[in-house]
């Protein structure tokens, strides 16, 4: 049996115009049907595994030093507590507002959730 990490790069590095009907069908060519990937857990894990490129990126996104600051500090931590080290460690220009930390937190736990879930079902 193919090790489903091998599919998902395989997803990735296929042809971005390629819809997920394209995708199943060209798992199933490559991996053979047997390996569980319909299109409707394809566009799951495409949604929670490619960053959506429209719009500009968060200020978290794009300060990957305060990133890191705050990943350290979620769920450990309160909202007003990560500002208030944020602005003591990087200036108020650079952190973050409690709501882009509340966004940030949930996309976290949604993506980790997501995995949980593919886990469960290997």
């Amino acid at each position: 049996m193919t090790d489903d990490a091998d599919i998902e790069a395989f997803i990735l590095a296929a042809d971005r115009n390629a819809g997920f009907s394209d995708l199943e069908a060209m798992v199933a060519d490559r991996f053979g049907t047997d390996a569980g990937w319909t299109k409707e857990r394809i566009a799951d894990f495409w949604r929670w595994s490619v960053p959506v490129l429209s719009g500009k990126p968060s200020r978290l996104e794009r300060d990957h030093d305060v990133r890191r600051f705050v990943e350290d500090r979620l769920h450990r931590q309160t909202l007003d507590e990560i500002r208030a080290a944020c602005a003591a460690a990087f200036g108020a220009a650079r952190t973050p507002s409690r709501s882009a930390l509340h966004r940030y937190g949930s996309r976290l736990r949604r993506l980790a959730a997501f995995r949980r879930s593919r886990q469960d079902a290997r």
